[in-house]
């Protein structure tokens, strides 16, 4: 069987950084029985990353799409967006903020060329100030719409930017919980995308998890 995510994937440049079993301190990296890394912390699931069908990377084509010039990104996770977005001649720089210590080491144990490609902050998202030209947010656990958007507005007022996206958006998008100019009414730095654009990320978006 053709998997479509892995071809669409690998004509956008995407390459995946190293990601194994380990465990530092607290902290976790599992592989379970159905080809899915795990990110454990305390023994609490936080990100889950299908090797097969690969839509946790489908979820952040749109952060992909969209950096420019210097970027911040909040969450590292698996790097898995940080790495992709060193193949995008558009981004210059990129600035991760992740708030778990162990995780850096991770990858600094697992993936030393990321780390030396990017800049590595160990901070808490909602309290680091700085300037970006786009500020990618992704380090909240998973939870209500609502309690993304307060998230995402905490972070933006402290982090000057001039283009800002956030992941979940797109599934916001298509559940109609928010219309794109609504957001953009309380998020004016979000891109003036228009429908076939918006359509085109949710697409994309869900499409990961249906294969």
């Amino acid at each position: 069987m053709i998997n479509i995510n892995k071809l669409f994937l690998e004509k956008l440049k995407f390459k995946s950084p190293h990601i194994v079993e380990d465990k530092i301190n607290n902290l976790e990296i599992i592989l379970n029985n159905t080809n899915t890394f795990e990110l454990k912390i305390d023994k609490v699931c936080w990100l889950k990353h299908n090797l097969d069908h690969l839509f946790s990377v489908m979820e952040v084509y749109s952060h992909y799409a969209l950096a420019e010039g210097n970027v911040i990104c909040t969450g590292l996770g698996f790097g898995l967006r940080e790495n992709w977005l060193l193949s995008n001649n558009k981004v210059k720089k990129i600035l991760c903020i992740e708030n778990c210590k162990e995780l850096i080491e991770y990858h600094h144990k697992h993936n030393p060329m990321l780390m030396k490609k990017i800049k590595i902050i160990n901070e808490d998202a909602e309290k680091y100030v700085g300037e970006c030209d786009t500020l990618l947010l992704d380090h909240y656990e998973e939870g209500e719409d609502d309690f993304v958007l307060d998230t995402v507005e905490k972070v933006a007022k402290n982090i000057k930017h001039k283009k800002l996206w956030f992941w979940r958006i797109e599934h916001m998008l298509w559940n109609n919980y928010i219309t794109y100019l609504n957001l953009r009414k309380r998020f004016p730095t979000l891109p003036n995308l228009n429908e076939t654009q918006i359509k085109h990320f949710i697409t994309i978006f869900l499409h990961g998890r249906k294969f």
